[in-house]
């Protein structure tokens, strides 16, 4: 079996956490660390979330430094444990600079802690019908969203449709938390016509008679085509394939209707501009649909 981030991003599409720690296991790459980290974030386990966390700071910062400290201190926030949750994030605060994004995180984490101190107590135990469904219909958080997208399968999707409806639509989510929610009611084959708020503007969608993104023969060809121009660099392709997996879950259930290979060539040349690589040369084609989806990923 070929394990990689297209697997890997996947399984966490797909909510099949625990195949996604069993493929995290068989892989030796560092680099893809913070998937072992949703895996146990997927699964509702927030012990062993934070004991990846804290035994693997160095390398999760050094790939995913954002997420990485936000993950760390709302998971102690959301256990209860305010104090560790200020001393995690002093530990951040404390490491050489690393990017304006991660201070600008800094600073938002420290009025979410002491925002939430008082009055935030999110249980790491199961999380009740009413509570699943407040989550849905009312959070705009991607730790509470992800939990509760994790607990859909343990109940009847009749019960929770309504709020998911009102995920589908809810314009404070990043477009792909948006995405996850709608192929949650393509997993439970819901018939009914539905609002889905797309990069292009709210749509009606039938779940029913749509494929999920990583399953479409067009992912596939795309996929292929990044693989083979890469050229054998693992780094440009790695990289590349993470735009292209980002674009086409933001960008689902839209067909952008661009060629196949000049997406790849596409995502190949925003993966060497992001390594500082100014001597790459494209078409103004191919730079043309990099900006289109430069412009939708970020």
């Amino acid at each position: 079996m070929n394990i990689d981030n297209k697997y890997l991003d996947k399984l966490v599409f797909d909510r099949k956490f625990d195949e996604l720690l069993d493929a995290f296991n068989k892989v030796n790459d560092e680099s893809l660390l913070f998937y072992k980290v949703i895996g146990y974030l997927g699964k509702g386990d927030y012990k062993n979330v934070l004991e990846t966390i804290e035994n693997n700071k160095a390398v999760l910062v050094k790939y995913e430094p954002v997420k990485t400290i936000k993950l760390h201190v709302k998971t102690l926030v959301y256990m209860d444990q305010f104090t560790k949750a200020f001393k995690a994030l002093d530990y951040y605060k404390n490491l050489p600079y690393i990017s304006q994004e991660v201070e600008e995180t800094f600073q938002e984490l420290d009025k979410f802690i002491e925002s939430e101190e008082d009055a935030k107590k999110v249980a790491d135990e199961e999380l009740s019908l009413e509570e699943l469904n407040k989550i849905l219909e009312e959070s705009t958080d991607i730790i509470e969203l992800y939990k509760a997208y994790s607990f859909t399968e343990k109940y009847e999707f009749k019960d929770y449709k309504e709020s998911i409806k009102k995920t589908l639509i809810n314009d404070k989510l990043p477009q792909e938390l948006r995405s996850v929610a709608l192929a949650i009611t393509i997993d439970n084959k819901c018939e009914e016509e539905l609002d889905f708020l797309s990069i292009e503007g709210l749509i009606k969608v039938k779940p029913n008679g749509l494929i999920p993104p990583h399953q479409t023969p067009r992912f596939k060809t795309i996929y292929k085509f990044i693989e083979d121009l890469s050229e054998n660099d693992f780094t440009v392709k790695k990289n590349a394939l993470n735009i292209f997996n980002l674009y086409n879950l933001i960008s689902f259930p839209r067909n952008d209707e661009l060629d196949e290979k000049d997406i790849a060539e596409a995502c190949l040349y925003l993966s060497k501009k992001y390594m500082a690589n100014n001597e790459v040369k494209v078409s103004d084609k191919i730079n043309e649909i990099a900006s289109k989806i430069e412009k939708i990923i970020s």
